[in-house]
């Protein structure tokens, strides 16, 4: 999920649909690098919101920022102990 963007209907429904079918969530705000120290916690905020029960991931695919995050939100949901 592009975390300036915050959470398109688009987004909703596939969160939907995967967890309509049982799918746990985990969501990568991605483009974090975007944001001072002082904005990212508001962005994450709105983000939370939007999933509270969703796993959200700060994340930054161009600065492969937090990778170990999301390589620990996935061992969580696979129940892989890291």
């Amino acid at each position: 999920l592009d975390a300036r963007v915050g959470a398109t209907e688009h987004d909703r429904e596939l969160i939907e649909i995967a967890r309509d079918m049982g799918h746990p969530t985990i969501i990568l705000a991605n483009k974090m690098d975007k944001f001072s120290a002082k904005e990212r916690g508001p962005a994450l905020a709105v983000i939370h919101d939007a999933f509270p029960d969703a796993d959200v991931v700060p994340f930054s695919a161009e600065k492969s920022e937090n990778m170990i995050l999301v390589r620990d939100a996935v061992f969580r949901v696979l129940g892989i102990v890291g």
